[in-house]
């Protein structure tokens, strides 16, 4: 027995050719962010490589019988001869009983840090330039002219269970990425009770 429905979980080359396979089936592509907003990554081939991802996401959306986009500028960014009645903006949700306060002591002492520190969790890697470390560096730097020693904690390689305990840990999340579609991380800071900064 086969599906009656096919939903692709994020755009791309992936989502054209289920699309296109599955014709006769109804399909549903949910889109995340760079699958329709590209990337900004460094070098010519990383850059086409992002611009036909674009385009295979933009073939999908139009054989697709529904779209999802997690945000506004997701919506936007659909081309424009889609027919918006067959698109749902709906954001990712979060478990709120896995992000929730925590005692903040209890969770440096967990993971390790100073007790008395200001603490700056990055929520990305530093290695992508379009997550912008450099900016978020400068942030630091300003407030360390101010009298402030923040220690910066890059959230990586982190167990998804372990995330509420770095988050709780912190004074404030640092988010300078130059594009996001519909970022977790702020909805879990925000379920933290943790200022964040973008």
């Amino acid at each position: 027995m086969g599906a009656d429905l096919i939903h692709i979980m994020y755009g791309g080359v992936i989502a054209d050719k289920v699309t296109r396979e599955v014709d006769g089936r109804p399909s549903i592509v949910s889109y995340c962010g760079s699958d329709l907003l590209g990337e900004n990554f460094s070098g010519v081939v990383r850059k086409i490589i992002s611009k036909y991802g674009i385009r295979a996401s933009h073939r999908a959306a139009r054989r697709a019988r529904g779209i999802v986009v997690k945000s506004r500028n997701l919506y936007d960014a659909l081309p424009k001869d889609i027919n918006r009645s067959k698109v749902r903006i709906i954001p990712n949700g979060i478990d709120l009983d896995l992000f929730r306060p925590i005692d903040r002591s209890y969770c440096r002492h967990r993971l390790g840090w100073h007790r008395n520190e200001f603490h700056v969790l990055f929520p990305a890697n530093s290695g992508d330039p379009c997550k912008r470390f450099n900016l978020a560096k400068a942030a630091v730097d300003t407030i360390k002219r101010e009298g402030v020693l923040p220690e910066v904690h890059q959230l990586r390689g982190v167990p998804h269970s372990e995330v509420p305990l770095w988050l709780n840990a912190s004074d404030v999340v640092l988010l300078t990425s130059l594009q996001e579609g519909s970022p977790n991380v702020v909805k879990e800071a925000l379920a933290c009770n943790i200022p964040w900064f973008l």
